[in-house]
């Protein structure tokens, strides 16, 4: 499940970064597809996995949603952080996630943008037009 949960953080931070109108929020059947492939399927089948994704996606009470919302409308994480009680998951494993691929050495082009928005305080457009210029790519390439 921490794969999961890990990947889902970090597509729905991804998916609000156009105040619900991302490029990455409209790439639902790859998402699910990566889903599948890095975690048990039958895990993520289930309420825990499937269902709390819809309902993370599109609830207002989801704190990760709200952040890329913000991110989308121009906030820098410290205003975004001052105005939260709670603590929105996929903020930190934004962290982990991008440590990991350095790590173990992968391209992650999504999570290296995602970092450089919320750790390094880029700017959401000036952070994600390179990533839309990379060239298209199979999916297991």
């Amino acid at each position: 499940m921490e794969s999961t949960s890990l990947a889902e953080q970090q597509r729905i931070l991804a998916s609000d970064w156009g105040g619900g109108k991302s490029p990455f929020g409209t790439s639902w059947s790859k998402f699910m597809m990566w889903i599948f492939i890095i975690s048990d399927a039958l895990t993520f089948a289930g309420l825990s996995g499937m269902g709390d994704l819809v309902l993370t996606c599109s609830g207002d009470a989801s704190r990760n949603r709200r952040v890329g919302l913000a991110l989308g409308q121009g906030k820098r994480m410290p205003e975004i952080m001052s105005e939260m009680r709670q603590v929105a998951e996929g903020v930190k494993t934004t962290k982990v996630a991008y440590e990991l691929t350095k790590k173990i050495g992968i391209d992650s082009p999504i999570i290296d943008t995602m970092y450089a928005i919320i750790h390094e305080g880029v700017g959401v457009r000036d952070a994600v037009l390179p990533l839309l210029g990379r060239p298209p790519r199979g999916e297991r390439d």
